[in-house]
């Protein structure tokens, strides 16, 4: 689980996450995705959206750096949410290979 910076519920939060210790070395993507699948209190639908989601390389001096950078924006306050992060490679291997992490963050009252 990677736990994310709690926001409130008019923030737009840009998250970059580095994900480069979850896949190996090498690893090319051809798509992310970030959903965020459910809320503490079982609000449907969800309240929280994520959006602008790309995978790029980290300012950092790793040189196989890989980072995945959206926002998140809305949610209920008081509440957790959970969602998915999933990569997927660009090789041709199949089946395609994937690789995918759970986050949470909580959205706090102002």
């Amino acid at each position: 689980m990677i736990y994310l910076a709690d926001k409130a519920p008019g923030d737009v939060v840009d998250y970059e996450l580095d994900m480069t210790e979850f896949v190996p070395a090498g690893f090319s993507i051809d798509a992310v995705t970030v959903v965020v699948d459910s809320a503490g209190n079982s609000e449907s639908p969800v309240a929280l959206t994520a959006g602008n989601v790309s995978a790029q390389p980290l300012t950092t001096d790793a040189a196989d750096s890989l980072g995945v950078l959206f926002w998140l924006s809305g949610g209920t306050a008081g509440v957790r949410y959970r969602g998915t992060i999933t990569l997927s490679d660009d090789e041709s291997a199949d089946p395609d290979r994937a690789y995918v992490r759970q986050f949470q963050v909580e959205v706090k009252a102002l």
